[in-house]
Protein backbone atom coordinates (compact mmCIF):
# COMPACT_ATOMS: atom_id res chain seq x y z
CA UNK A 1 0.00 0.00 0.00
CA UNK A 2 2.89 2.38 0.69
CA UNK A 3 4.10 1.99 -2.89
CA UNK A 4 0.63 2.90 -4.20
CA UNK A 5 0.50 5.93 -1.91
CA UNK A 6 3.91 7.09 -3.14
CA UNK A 7 2.76 6.66 -6.73
CA UNK A 8 -0.35 8.75 -5.99
CA UNK A 9 1.81 11.55 -4.57
CA UNK A 10 4.07 11.40 -7.64
CA UNK A 11 1.06 11.43 -10.02
CA UNK A 12 -0.42 14.45 -8.24
CA UNK A 13 2.89 16.33 -8.56
CA UNK A 14 3.06 15.49 -12.28
CA UNK A 15 -0.48 16.77 -12.69
CA UNK A 16 0.47 20.07 -11.08
CA UNK A 17 3.35 20.42 -13.53
CA UNK A 18 0.96 19.67 -16.40
CA UNK A 19 -1.51 22.30 -15.09
CA UNK A 20 1.28 24.89 -14.99
CA UNK A 21 2.43 23.98 -18.51
CA UNK A 22 -1.06 24.24 -20.00
CA UNK A 23 -1.68 27.55 -18.25
CA UNK A 24 1.56 28.98 -19.62
CA UNK A 25 0.72 27.83 -23.16
CA UNK A 26 -2.78 29.28 -22.86
CA UNK A 27 -1.29 32.61 -21.82
CA UNK A 28 0.94 32.64 -24.89
CA UNK A 29 -2.04 31.83 -27.12
CA UNK A 30 -4.09 34.67 -25.61
CA UNK A 31 -1.24 37.14 -26.01
CA UNK A 32 -0.49 36.13 -29.58
CA UNK A 33 -4.18 36.25 -30.52
CA UNK A 34 -4.42 39.75 -29.06
CA UNK A 35 -1.46 40.88 -31.13
CA UNK A 36 -3.01 39.43 -34.30
CA UNK A 37 -6.29 41.26 -33.67
CA UNK A 38 -4.43 44.50 -33.08
CA UNK A 39 -2.04 44.38 -36.04
CA UNK A 40 -4.23 42.85 -38.74
CA UNK A 41 -5.07 45.62 -41.19
CA UNK A 42 -8.67 46.79 -41.18
CA UNK A 43 -9.28 46.98 -44.92
CA UNK A 44 -12.60 45.19 -45.24
CA UNK A 45 -10.91 42.13 -46.72
CA UNK A 46 -13.04 39.04 -45.99
CA UNK A 47 -10.01 36.83 -45.38
CA UNK A 48 -8.51 39.26 -42.86
CA UNK A 49 -11.88 39.83 -41.20
CA UNK A 50 -12.29 36.07 -40.74
CA UNK A 51 -8.69 35.88 -39.53
CA UNK A 52 -9.36 38.51 -36.87
CA UNK A 53 -12.55 36.73 -35.83
CA UNK A 54 -10.63 33.46 -35.45
CA UNK A 55 -7.97 35.28 -33.42
CA UNK A 56 -10.71 36.51 -31.06
CA UNK A 57 -12.08 32.96 -30.81
CA UNK A 58 -8.55 31.70 -30.08
CA UNK A 59 -8.19 34.30 -27.33
CA UNK A 60 -11.50 33.27 -25.74
CA UNK A 61 -10.57 29.58 -25.86
CA UNK A 62 -7.15 30.39 -24.41
CA UNK A 63 -8.75 32.37 -21.59
CA UNK A 64 -11.12 29.50 -20.83
CA UNK A 65 -8.15 27.09 -20.80
CA UNK A 66 -6.24 29.35 -18.41
CA UNK A 67 -9.25 30.04 -16.18
CA UNK A 68 -8.31 29.15 -12.60
CA UNK A 69 -10.00 26.00 -11.39
CA UNK A 70 -10.09 24.98 -7.80
CA UNK A 71 -8.15 21.83 -7.24
CA UNK A 72 -9.41 19.57 -4.50
CA UNK A 73 -7.36 19.85 -1.34
CA UNK A 74 -8.45 18.01 1.78
CA UNK A 75 -9.40 20.10 4.81
CA UNK A 76 -6.68 18.98 7.20
CA UNK A 77 -8.67 19.81 10.34
CA UNK A 78 -11.49 17.58 9.12
CA UNK A 79 -9.05 14.82 8.16
CA UNK A 80 -7.44 15.03 11.58
CA UNK A 81 -10.79 14.97 13.37
CA UNK A 82 -12.09 12.06 11.30
CA UNK A 83 -9.01 9.84 11.52
CA UNK A 84 -7.39 10.78 14.83
CA UNK A 85 -8.81 7.76 16.63
CA UNK A 86 -9.03 5.48 13.60
CA UNK A 87 -6.90 2.43 13.08
CA UNK A 88 -3.75 3.18 11.05
CA UNK A 89 -4.51 0.88 8.11
CA UNK A 90 -8.03 2.28 7.77
CA UNK A 91 -6.63 5.81 7.79
CA UNK A 92 -4.01 4.98 5.16
CA UNK A 93 -6.58 3.36 2.87
CA UNK A 94 -9.04 6.23 3.31
CA UNK A 95 -6.41 8.86 2.56
CA UNK A 96 -5.22 6.88 -0.46
CA UNK A 97 -8.82 6.72 -1.73
CA UNK A 98 -9.05 10.49 -1.27
CA UNK A 99 -5.84 11.05 -3.25
CA UNK A 100 -7.05 8.78 -6.04
CA UNK A 101 -10.35 10.69 -6.24
CA UNK A 102 -8.45 14.00 -6.40
CA UNK A 103 -6.20 12.65 -9.16
CA UNK A 104 -9.20 11.44 -11.18
CA UNK A 105 -10.97 14.80 -10.88
CA UNK A 106 -7.82 16.69 -11.82
CA UNK A 107 -7.36 14.40 -14.85
CA UNK A 108 -10.80 15.41 -16.14
CA UNK A 109 -9.97 19.10 -15.66
CA UNK A 110 -6.62 18.65 -17.44
CA UNK A 111 -8.37 16.98 -20.38
CA UNK A 112 -10.77 19.92 -20.69
CA UNK A 113 -7.93 22.45 -20.48
CA UNK A 114 -5.99 20.54 -23.14
CA UNK A 115 -8.98 20.41 -25.52
CA UNK A 116 -9.59 24.14 -25.10
CA UNK A 117 -5.93 24.82 -25.80
CA UNK A 118 -6.05 22.62 -28.90
CA UNK A 119 -9.05 24.61 -30.12
CA UNK A 120 -7.22 27.88 -29.43
CA UNK A 121 -4.18 26.63 -31.36
CA UNK A 122 -6.29 25.53 -34.33
CA UNK A 123 -8.14 28.87 -34.40
CA UNK A 124 -4.86 30.76 -34.09
CA UNK A 125 -3.25 28.80 -36.91
CA UNK A 126 -6.27 29.39 -39.15
CA UNK A 127 -6.23 33.07 -38.19
CA UNK A 128 -2.59 33.45 -39.18
CA UNK A 129 -3.24 31.75 -42.53
CA UNK A 130 -6.30 33.86 -43.32
CA UNK A 131 -4.63 37.13 -42.36
CA UNK A 132 -1.60 36.17 -44.44
CA UNK A 133 -3.77 35.28 -47.42
CA UNK A 134 -5.68 38.53 -47.01
CA UNK A 135 -2.49 40.58 -46.95
CA UNK A 136 -1.32 38.86 -50.13
CA UNK A 137 -4.65 39.42 -51.89
CA UNK A 138 -5.41 42.91 -50.50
Amino acid sequence: MDAVAEEAVRARAEQQTHFDSLDAKAGVAVGFAGVLVAVAPDVGNLSQDLGRLLAVIAAVLGLLAAWPRLQPIPEMKLVRAKFLTSEATFTKVSLLDLRVAMIERASRVLAIKARLLQGASAALTSSILLIGIGRGVG
